[in-house]
């Protein structure tokens, strides 16, 4: 009746584990109907209930090993055969007591159709136990009702009656059977394209969690035979230009025909089973069904099942999976095909995935050492064109008259922001290359603003613009980054003299101790900014609408932002269309107990 051996057998198995739950319910209403007709049979025959009492406790003597032992039998795949033999002795107890007893035949038939047609519906033991009682329940009716005394109705109408309820409980029982299947091969399909597609997620999650890695094809493989339960499993990734193949990704027990190919480019006639796999794309192969050429490759790797996919890009392939059982393993169910198959599919994603890794890596660093080397060279000459602009401006090759000093001017504030942009390129490009480390140094809080305001004080600016510092008298000593941090607030205050025009920039500077913070603060009266554009000024490249003397590239307020998260702070912006700007920034000084200096160092730092 069942096509798939696997399903059917797991269907009997679950026939069985069913019966051995509903046995105690149904035996408990079979011998509470029977207690209760025993009560009528006293009220109307009372003389036969020393032998009703007798039929009923063999009745439960009968039952007593089956219910006792279902477990046991139960394991020993017994359960079944000794349920359908139990409740046809039950027939047979229910018609020898109406010959002993002598009571109308006609209840006797009524006590067999009520049997056959209850336990069609209780117990799942399929048409073959339903036939088996109802044989025997027809077979009992016939030897009763050769016995006397003679039924008041014909014998034969008796026998039809029990005839036609057994052939109705013999399709009851098909027909629920077969019902019974669907539903169970429906839920176990569900069940395991539901578990297939939960592990082909968590393998393809594996699988892109470990792209980066060095070791990424060897842990391809890894999952790859977890996830199936194989001995091992291996890649082959093939080369286009020249038809080779190579081994990329082990994992396992490999077998030594195929672990000394590694790293070893060979040809497809070296290891036909390449072209069987790429020829039919997922193949199935065992030491039984294979042609002699690969029963012989299967024997010398001591493999006793393999699963091979070809791995597609497209419409190409691009290499081979193979997986493997060794010879003491269990061959893959149908669940392990299913799931290589998927497994593959990820697989030759992962691959191209990789490959795709791979040139960006490499793009980046091609970009990144030419974005290196330009800015290099193209600080090393930019500096003397600053240098001989500023000779000129001090009249060291003449006098400057008329206009030239403007024309000085410009050449040389266009050749800092020219500067100041490779600057940015470089400390970008070293961010993005990930050199932009954390240097903690304790170093004395006056040193460091006293070194930004000398370094600040030649930041270009509008004429008028004053820059005015406002700074704690403090000699603390604060740990900290100074590079990062001169390079965030000088940023600031060149971003703020920047969009100045007239009013003054002002930096305000406060440490406290208690919760060992440095907060900095760098106010303008500047064009302002647009609310909307707030938001995203610290983007790379961002640039808020502005006019063409005050462009730039974006890149300062990023770098900003970068470094404030490398030191552990916070910054934040707010602005006012046509009144200002106020960047506010904070972050953790890590304050150090002074130590207790000579007076020769007191006078030095009192003179400093």
């Amino acid at each position: 009746m069942f096509d798939d051996s696997s399903l059917e057998a797991a269907y009997r198995s679950e026939t069985e584990h069913l019966t051995a739950e509903r046995l105690p319910t149904t035996v408990a209403l079979f011998l509470g109907l029977i207690g209760a007709s025993g009560v009528l049979e006293y009220i109307f025959y009372g003389e036969h209930w020393r032998l009703f009492a007798t039929v009923y406790a063999l009745q439960g003597a009968a039952f007593l090993p089956l219910l006792l032992g279902r477990r046991l039998w139960l394991r020993r795949g017994w359960l079944q055969r000794l349920n359908v033999a139990t409740w046809c002795v039950i027939a047979v107890l229910i018609h020898a007591y109406a010959a002993a007893a002598g009571t109308p035949r006609e209840l006797s038939v009524q006590g067999g159709i009520c049997l056959m047609t209850g336990t069609s519906l209780l117990l799942p033991w399929g048409i073959r136990g339903q036939a088996a009682l109802v044989a025997t329940t027809l077979l009992s009716m016939v030897l009763l009702l050769s016995q006397p005394p003679a039924p008041t109705i014909p014998g034969v109408y008796l026998l039809f009656g029990d005839l036609a309820a057994g052939a109705i409980s013999l399709f009851g029982a098909y027909y629920f059977e077969l019902h019974r299947f669907a539903l169970f091969v429906e839920a176990t399909r569900s069940e395991e394209e539901t578990s297939i597609s939960h592990s082909l997620v968590a393998i393809a999650k594996e699988i892109n969690d470990s792209l980066d890695a060095d070791d990424v094809l060897d842990r391809i493989s890894g999952v790859i035979r977890s996830a199936l339960h194989a001995s091992w499993s291996v890649i082959i990734l093939r080369d286009q230009s020249r038809d080779g193949f190579l081994v990329v990704g082990c994992a396992g027990r490999v077998p030594e025909p195929i672990a000394r190919l590694r790293d070893v480019e060979f040809d497809a006639a070296s290891f036909p089973l390449i072209e069987r796999v790429l020829a039919a794309r997922d193949l199935t192969l065992s030491e039984d069904d294979a042609d002699p050429a690969i029963a012989g490759l299967l024997q010398r790797c001591e493999t006793r099942s393999l699963l091979g996919a070809a791995l597609k890009r497209r419409d190409t392939a691009i290499g081979v999976l193979l997986s493997g059982t060794s010879s003491g393993s269990a061959r893959f169910s149908d669940r392990g095909r299913e799931l290589f198959r998927g497994v593959a599919q990820h697989v030759a994603i992962a691959l191209n995935n990789v490959r795709l890794v791979n040139d960006l890596k490499r793009a980046n660093n091609l970009k990144s050492e030419f974005l290196s080397t330009m800015s290099h060279e193209l600080r090393t000459p930019l500096n003397v064109i600053i240098g001989y602009a500023d000779l000129l401006r001090d009249e060291a090759f003449g006098p400057v008259v008329g206009e030239q000093p403007e024309v000085l001017g410009r050449l040389r504030d266009n050749a800092h922001s020219l500067l100041e942009l490779i600057n940015a390129t470089l400390e970008v490009n070293r961010l993005e290359a990930g050199h932009g480390g954390v240097h903690l140094r304790e170093m004395d809080l006056r040193t460091l603003l006293t070194e930004l305001q000398q370094e600040t004080d030649q930041i270009p600016r509008q004429t008028g613009v004053a820059l005015r510092w406002e700074v704690p008298r403090t000699s603390d000593l604060v740990r900290t980054d100074p590079v990062k941090l001169k390079i965030v607030v000088r940023n600031l205050i060149g971003n703020a003299l920047k969009f100045t025009k007239r009013g003054a920039v002002t930096v305000s500077v406060q440490l406290d101790v208690r919760a060992r913070q440095l907060d900095v603060q760098v106010r303008d009266t500047g064009i302002g900014i647009e609310a909307e554009q707030l938001p995203k000024i610290f983007e790379m490249f961002h640039q808020a609408p502005t006019d063409a003397s005050t462009a730039g590239v974006g890149l300062g307020l990023y770098i900003v932002k970068r470094f404030v998260d490398l030191l552990g702070g916070r910054i934040s912006a707010t602005s006012k269309l046509g009144e200002g700007s106020v960047f506010r920034l904070s972050m953790p000084a890590g304050l150090v107990v002074p130590q207790p200096v000579s007076f020769e160092e007191h006078r030095r730092r009192r003179s400093a």
